[in-house]
């Protein structure tokens, strides 16, 4: 049994975000614990403004981790402008509104983006670069979102996603493969080595996150088209998938050796959360 307080959602809206919002978060650079608490946070927003009521030990018990790492977390959401605490409020939060899809003030200036863009090698940097604006990118081949919808996701699947086993290269995958997926199927069409310039990373670390992805059944490769299609779990896709009788690989249990007994068992109970709704 959980003891910690962990105050569920308090909205049912499915969280709206554009496809770009999505190719840019697989540019930024942040670390696993503030991708986990950004996802847990996105889970938990106001609809109607973005914001988060939230105390942090509280967060602590929805993750499984330490407050500390929480803090640590809070502090890389603010330097890329993620989130932020609200001036005057210890305890509520402002999401970017790129990230929500909602209109807010306070935000100021405040931009979404990486925290030390300079530090990354030049073909991460120029994939940034076109991300954001600033520069047109060229002699990258990588394929365009081809789809105008927005992604739509259920708050559940973020908060499956801040407890999953995933590395930072595989949650950037996943990144790049929902800003890229057909409404209609739920398929991307991207190989790895287009995944490879997409991201500015080596061909070993989107292999991995590739595996890291299949293992976990949230998406897996579909034959044909040289080995370049991916089916997302109709969890990801409000139910859209390529065939009407696909068998659809469950999203597994994890043993004790990978999380701890609190984190393990909030993942449980996201995982019957989401066979429920799927």
């Amino acid at each position: 049994m959980i003891t910690d307080s962990v105050p569920p959602s308090t909205a049912d809206r499915p969280v709206t975000i554009p496809r770009t919002t999505f190719e840019l978060l697989a540019l930024i650079d942040f670390t696993t614990s503030g991708r986990r608490l950004l996802d847990i946070l996105t889970s938990r927003h106001a609809p109607e403004d973005g914001s988060v009521a939230a105390k942090q030990r509280e967060l602590a018990a929805a993750l499984g981790i330490a407050p500390p790492a929480v803090t640590r977390g809070f502090r890389e959401l603010a330097q890329t402008g993620a989130a932020w605490q609200i001036e005057g409020e210890r305890k509520r939060y402002q999401l970017h509104p790129q990230l929500v899809g909602t209109e807010m003030s306070g935000a100021g200036e405040r931009r979404l983006g990486a925290i030390a863009a300079d530090r990354f090698n030049d073909q991460r940097r120029r994939r940034y670069e076109a991300a954001t604006g600033v520069a047109s990118v060229g002699g990258l081949f990588v394929p365009p979102i081809a789809f105008a919808e927005p992604v739509i996701l259920q708050r559940e699947v973020f908060e499956l996603l801040a407890l999953a086993d995933l590395a930072p290269t595989g949650r950037r995958v996943l990144d790049i493969l929902l800003a890229r997926h057909s409404p209609h199927d739920g398929t991307a069409e991207i190989s790895q080595r287009e995944m490879v310039s997409a991201l500015g990373a080596s061909y070993p670390a989107v292999n991995r996150g590739v595996r890291e992805l299949g293992e976990l059944g949230l998406v897996w490769g579909l034959k044909g088209n040289g080995g370049g299609r991916y089916q997302l779990h109709p969890v990801l896709t409000d139910g859209a998938v390529s065939s009407p009788v696909m068998n659809c690989p469950p999203i597994p249990e994890v043993g004790p050796d990978v999380f701890s007994a609190l984190r393990r068992e909030r993942y449980a109970v996201q995982i019957g959360s989401l066979r429920r709704t799927a």
